[in-house]
């Protein structure tokens, strides 16, 4: 219990209103990213749906090799992040600034492979717009216009926390988290690799 005096925020009364108003923040949060990245998902569905050939001829078009190294990067910073939790959660500050910076190097390899796919998308021309590439026929426009949006939304997120953390103001950002509890921590960390394999490593059928 002196663990979770030590960590109460002013405004809350105790460590249980604290720990309970990290776990609505949480579920409040995943519940917004479910929301918006679903309407998104459900538009590519429904496109997909419309046009099979126009989009399966543009997932072709997409790096299988970027988007599945991205996918690991994803996957193994999820593990570093949920490793980071659990020892924040035994007190261990020197395996939370391990696990963190781990987890802060894999954030910048990600942008970096994204910033590579990215370029050979400007290179290739498969930006939807007047420089869209004309060998490709014009529905194949909307699945890269959703493919642009998705893992442009999804690549952004990374700043915000890349800043924080340079910052110096970790503890403001993972302190949520680590009242929330580690199941959190992994159900946030895993959102993250559906999205870019999906459209980044889009599989035509």
């Amino acid at each position: 219990m002196s663990e979770d005096t030590s960590m109460l925020a002013e405004q809350f009364a105790d460590a249980d209103q604290q720990s309970e108003a990290a776990h609505l923040g949480m579920w409040t949060f995943l519940a917004t990213e479910v929301l918006f990245f679903g309407g998104l998902f459900m538009a590519y569905i429904l496109y997909r749906h419309l046009y099979p050939e126009a989009f399966a001829l543009g997932s072709r078009q997409t790096n299988l090799l970027f988007g599945t190294l991205n996918t690991g990067i994803l996957l193994t910073s999820s593990l570093t992040m949920t490793q980071a939790v659990h020892a924040a959660q035994e007190s261990k500050t020197g395996s939370i600034a391990n696990y963190l910076l781990v987890t802060i190097l894999f954030a910048v390899g990600f942008l970096v492979v994204k910033g590579f796919e990215y370029h050979e998308d400007f290179v290739e021309k498969l930006v939807p717009g007047s420089n869209f590439n004309t060998a490709l026929p014009p529905r194949a426009g909307l699945f890269f216009l959703l493919y642009w949006a998705m893992t442009g939304l999804h690549a952004s997120g990374h700043w915000p926390a890349l800043r924080d953390y340079g910052a110096g103001s970790a503890r403001a950002v993972f302190e949520p988290l680590l009242h929330a509890g580690r199941s959190f921590g992994i159900i946030l960390a895993l959102c993250g690799p559906g999205v870019d394999f999906s459209l980044s490593a889009a599989l035509p059928y």
